[in-house]
């Protein structure tokens, strides 16, 4: 029958045509197969790359949540208090550190500390888009307090968006940073800090320099490799995140195009601008665009949680603090109102902590009603060995999941990506069947339904 349909739809077409469609159809055939080919080479690749660097452990570990309602703060608040005060918020950073066991046993007597916030625009501490400041300030007081004046404090961030003169040279039409830690508070952090005998200076991890910002970097290799393949394993890194002893993460809580932003995601930050581009994805002139992180550009494939583990593998964070008091559903920037309100804060007044990020990331995907499996560098993190996605193996002190979580609403943006196939597969069998005379109802695997 296919025959015959083919013989009339050609019937009717001369030798010439014949020979144009039959070259177009074998072309055609050869693209269609390479394509095919370099699929099924890349997920070889990918197969190989998984097999061969995974290191996923199975390490019990603790989760701490503080509402600002503990009964046990000096100063406790309702959960939705938008006039919660520094006093309040520092009782809970402490309390949060505390209930996951401190930082003596992680920070030293003159050890260099690499603080690391999550800043994206000139925007209020406070706002949901910025680590409100105060958590930063409770933080620093609580590393000094180790060894006071003898550990070396750096606050630092990489932001996309500073706009200094390096930056006004690829031809932002921005208002110019003067620097970029001219968001809300910071230099009132630096200058009480120093002030008290804190040794504590700021960085921008693009490069300090307006002239000259590539100084400050060096291409550094991913330990075991990387699995971002278009950046073959190698990222440039700011001299203060390669010369940290200590790494803590201290992102905001909110909504963004990869799922989520906390302790993971917020090392976005490290890859410098300076020469990933304003956005990161984008390069810079100066390099001629050689040098940007690929996130999705690649379409079919996204890079991007790839690259989010990459930079987590050559952080080696050791510490994470969550801001969760405002945080911001839907979008990873701050709406705002005509009224001059933010539309979409999700009022927590939470703080969480712990010493595994993707654990940490675990816990905050479900305090804003999401499923960490739902979320590729939550489970690849855990695959690279970074830390734990099974709630089995993570204890909650504090407050409850259940008791605190919020249901935020993803994001709507075209760019935005939530959900994944799975990524692990159970292979058993062939059963023997026998004399089973019903073998589709039999269970071979006892429970097998679950």
């Amino acid at each position: 029958m296919k025959s015959f349909w083919l013989y009339n739809s050609l019937r009717g077409y001369r030798p010439i045509k014949l020979v144009v469609l039959f070259l177009s159809l074998s072309v055609w055939l050869w693209w269609d197969l390479s394509q095919a080919k370099g699929t099924m080479t890349t997920a070889f690749k990918s197969f190989l790359l998984s097999r061969d660097i995974d290191g996923k452990t199975s390490t019990p570990t603790v989760v701490g949540i503080v509402r600002s309602d503990d009964r046990l703060l000096g100063n406790p608040v309702d959960v939705n208090d938008p006039s919660i005060s520094y006093a309040t918020i520092e009782q809970m950073v402490r309390r949060a550190i505390d209930l996951v066991g401190g930082l003596r046993g992680i920070v030293k007597s003159g050890n260099t500390v690499l603080i690391k916030p999550n800043i994206v625009e000139y925007d209020p501490s406070g706002c949901g888009e910025v680590t409100d400041v105060r958590v930063v300030k409770a933080l620093v007081k609580i590393v000094d307090e180790i060894d006071h004046g003898k550990i070396h404090i750096v606050v630092g961030e990489g932001s996309p968006r500073p706009f200094t003169a390096f930056e006004k040279a690829t031809g932002s039409k921005f208002t110019p940073w003067v620097q970029l830690f001219d968001v809300p508070g910071y230099q009132v952090l630096k200058a009480e800090m120093v002030a008290a005998g804190v040794d504590l200076r700021l960085s921008n991890l693009n490069g300090n320099s307006d002239t000259n910002p590539w100084s400050e970097l060096a291409l550094v290799d991913v330990p075991g490799g990387g699995y971002a393949q278009p950046q073959a394993g190698k990222y440039y890194l700011h001299q203060d995140v390669r010369n940290a002893d200590v790494f803590i993460s201290v992102p905001v809580m909110k909504i963004h195009e990869p799922g989520i932003t906390v302790a993971m995601k917020n090392q976005i930050g490290i890859a410098p601008s300076s020469l990933y581009g304003f956005s990161k994805s984008s390069g810079v002139a100066q390099d001629n665009y050689r040098h940007k992180l690929t996130h999705n550009s690649t379409a079919p494939y996204n890079w991007t949680d790839k690259e989010i583990v990459d930079l987590c593998k050559l952080a080696k964070i050791k510490f994470v603090v969550v801001d969760a008091i405002a945080c911001l559903e839907e979008h990873k920037d701050a709406i705002w109102g005509l009224n001059g309100t933010v539309t979409n804060l999700v009022r927590m007044n939470t703080v969480i902590a712990g010493v595994d990020p993707v654990a940490v990331d675990h816990v905050c995907s479900r305090l804003m009603g999401l499923n960490p499996d739902d979320i590729e560098h939550i489970t690849l993190g855990e695959r690279a060995g970074l830390g734990t996605n099974d709630p089995a193996l993570i204890s909650i002190v504090g407050a409850s999941i259940e008791a605190t979580k919020k249901r935020f609403k993803k994001n709507r943006q075209p760019s935005a990506e939530f959900g994944q196939s799975n990524r692990d597969w159970l292979l058993n069998g062939p059963f023997p069947i026998g004399s089973i005379s019903n073998p589709i109802d039999q269970e071979f695997i006892p429970n097998e339904a679950s």
